[in-house]
């Protein structure tokens, strides 16, 4: 039986633990993604390697070091385009790269790779959404409220997550409130 990348990463990855010390500690998210990159490097499985460096990478962006974690990303871009039929690795690295440009205000630039990653086909209503919430963060945090409200909307649309669509009620009230008070300034 011959097995998908997807498959082979998960023989010796668990990505589910990965995600739970990412979100409470790091230190044990950087032991699991350095032990994913030494096996990856081990098999000479240059998608596992570029996988890995993408953990390695969301593990430095959690620790607020952007430069490694872009250097990171980049180098598993690289990888993934050349290498990768799995279109999903590309929009998962699309998506890290627009999340650590608007952790750096630098807000064309994560725009960008939020648009990239929405362009590439196959893409999940899960993913879909969590992009289209990003791009509204993005253009709340420029200013521009008519492009939020749009893929705020978008998400509200398509979302039959609850706790997602709170969260947009929420943002897009806050948006509201600091238009308003922005206009009678």
């Amino acid at each position: 039986m011959v097995l998908s990348q997807g498959q082979r990463a998960q023989e010796y990855f668990d990505s589910d633990k990965f995600d739970y010390y990412l979100r409470t500690n790091t230190d044990s998210a950087f032991i699991l993604a350095r032990a994913d990159y030494t096996i990856a490097k081990e098999k000479g499985d240059s998608i596992l390697i570029a996988r890995a460096m993408v953990n390695l990478g969301s593990c430095y962006q959690n620790s607020e070091n952007y430069d490694k974690a872009l250097s990171l990303y980049f180098k598993a871009m690289a990888i993934f385009m050349k290498d990768s039929i799995n279109e999903q690795l590309i929009v998962d690295t699309h998506y890290n790269l627009g999340n650590v440009y608007l952790d750096l205000v630098e807000l064309e630039t994560s725009k960008y790779h939020f648009l990239k990653a929405k362009q590439i086909r196959n893409i999940t209503n899960y993913d879909s959404q969590y992009i289209n919430i990003s791009l509204a963060n993005v253009y709340s945090t420029m200013e521009n409220s008519d492009s939020a409200e749009y893929y705020y909307n978008l998400v509200l649309r398509d979302s039959l997550d609850k706790d997602v669509r709170l969260g947009v009620y929420l943002n897009l009230a806050a948006d509201l409130s600091y238009n308003d008070k922005s206009s009678k300034a």
